[in-house]
């Protein structure tokens, strides 16, 4: 890389979204996709991060919405527990502070069924 000029930085973050996928068949290709819950935690833990306040309340309302959906869903409720078990305890602090502002069912849902 250093002949070409550039420095690669690692994204943070993208780890969690790698090590939680699943196959969906799209047009005739399978693909890999992230995990529902990956995803929201992922939304709501980068969004913290956002100095761009219209990019920060997109990420939250998306994690929302669907977030709110998988709290409908009982295996999608495990993954859910099963992804936030997985992250560094710093992360679950990030995750927790971005839930206890934006998403009190999400927050309580988690924070009840790790007590």
């Amino acid at each position: 890389m250093k002949k070409l000029g550039i420095n690669a930085v690692g994204l943070r973050y993208l780890t969690l979204l790698e090590a939680n996928t699943m196959k969906a068949v799209y047009k005739g290709m399978t693909l890999n996709v992230p995990e529902p819950a990956a995803f929201v935690l992922h939304k709501f833990i980068i969004s913290a991060r956002r100095p761009n306040p219209a990019k920060r309340e997109k990420d939250v309302d998306t994690a929302k919405d669907i977030g709110h959906f998988i709290l409908k869903h009982e295996l999608q409720r495990i993954q859910l527990l099963k992804v936030y078990d997985g992250l560094p305890n710093k992360w679950k602090l990030s995750l927790l502070a971005v839930l206890k502002k934006s998403s009190l069912e999400i927050y309580d849902y988690i924070h009840e069924e790790k007590k």
